[in-house]
């Protein structure tokens, strides 16, 4: 590919370009690319993640240039199959990494993840109330199986998933294929991991390790992508068979378009809300724009009184804005939205679904909110503004009826 302003997706809002033996240098303000066919100028300012692989070399002033421009650098393998390390680029934005945390750290939202992550893979429900065991024993049925039935489609014989990492080569040709097909996988789903500011140790059915995210996440694409190679390519003989296995990856990778697709995936598993995604760009659009502070639910910080005004302003107000946003109120409300009162005149709502929760404050009659949209629309009102009221009119109607 010459034309590199016609970039490939790695997903609906991040550009990836993948370079092997080639020298990354600067060129006045931009950035040029140099490989034995010539020279190609690299668009930076629409990258948003360069994969640098085998027999690339880059300059300082190439890596200040791309790191100006807000592009990732991840050092990989032969066609991104393995990941060694990366560098930051220019985004603030750590929204994905927060509410991936959110997730990993209560334990009824993680189950749902991993729920999430069995449908994704075996195409099937589950039945409401198992536990994070019964899912695990049901996912070692499914492997189970699907293990013999390859084994019996490609005419390899199949004794288990067997291997010792202090003696790999005792282990038969099709365990070993499976271990390098899945190496390659997981440095592919590590390099895109990485890329979306995610965090690779956060898992969610494997934990304790610093890539347990990127089992979880490789393991999604195992049926389809490296067991069927493995397998095909162990039933071709022993000959080169890791080389082999390799070579055959990364012509499945390409074909199903994997680097494409993992972004994607991570982020309907994880249910990114709308919020979140808006809190990103927001954070990356602006790179002066000051973040909230965090504030504990119990430890609310008191707003800053309101300057006084001479004379009243009258405000023209979106009133279909508010409608809209006094309807997401009352469908959360009554779909699972919690509200917390903190003291007489503060209150903590978290959605089903969103950010870790904001903090409300009543000052002077009036509703203040520390959500992005609040401060951004000058309504003067948000769905957790309106929450409140809805929470307030029911505890007095529940009041009302016990008297």
């Amino acid at each position: 590919m010459r034309d590199l302003h016609e970039l490939p997706k790695l997903s609906d809002s991040l550009s990836y370009l993948y370079i092997e033996h080639a020298i990354i240098e600067q060129k006045a303000k931009a950035v040029e690319m140099v490989d034995a066919q010539g020279r190609v100028m690299i668009p930076a300012a629409n990258l948003t993640v360069l994969l640098l692989g085998p027999g690339t070399r880059i300059t300082h002033a190439a890596v200040k240039s791309l790191a100006d421009n807000g592009c990732t650098i991840v050092w990989v393998g032969e066609d991104g199959t393995r990941y060694y390390a990366h560098g930051g680029g220019e985004t603030r934005r750590a929204y994905h990494l927060l509410h991936q945390a959110r997730l990993v750290s209560a334990p009824h939202m993680r189950l749902a993840v991993c729920r999430r992550m069995y449908r994704r893979r075996f195409g099937e429900e589950l039945e409401p109330g198992l536990t994070i065991q019964q899912l695990r024993g049901k996912e070692g049925v499914r492997m189970r199986t699907y293990y013999a039935q390859t084994s019996l489609r490609y005419g390899v014989e199949w004794k288990g998933r067997r291997y010792k990492r202090g003696t790999w080569e005792a282990a038969d040709p099709v365990n070993r294929a499976l271990s390098s097909a899945n190496a390659l996988l997981n440095g592919l789903c590590h390099a895109a991991i990485v890329s979306g500011g995610y965090s690779a140790a956060l898992g969610f059915i494997h934990t304790g390790k610093q890539l347990s995210f990127v089992y979880d996440i490789a393991d999604l694409y195992k049926t389809e992508i490296t067991i069927p190679v493995a397998f095909r390519t162990a039933a071709q003989g022993q000959r080169n068979l890791h080389a082999r296995v390799r070579t055959a990856c990364r012509a499945v990778f390409k074909e199903k378009r994997l680097l494409q697709r993992i972004l994607p995936d991570i982020m309907e598993l994880l249910d990114l809300p709308t919020e979140t995604l808006q809190a990103g760009k927001l954070a990356d659009t602006d790179p002066a724009r000051p973040e909230p502070l965090w504030t504990p639910a119990d430890e609310v910080e008191l707003a800053p009184a309101l300057p006084a005004r001479a004379e009243p302003v009258e405000v023209a107000v979106d009133q279909t804005a508010l409608r809209l946003r006094r309807q997401r109120a009352a469908k959360g409300m009554s779909g699972g939205w919690t509200v917390w009162q903190l003291n007489p005149a503060a209150w903590h709502v978290i959605t089903a679904s969103g950010p870790p929760g904001y903090t409300i404050q009543k000052i002077e009659g009036q509703f203040y909110c520390t959500c992005p949209d609040f401060a951004r629309t000058g309504l003067g009102a948000c769905k957790h503004t309106f929450a409140v009221e809805l929470f307030l009119a029911s505890e007095t109607s529940r009041l009302e009826e016990e008297a």
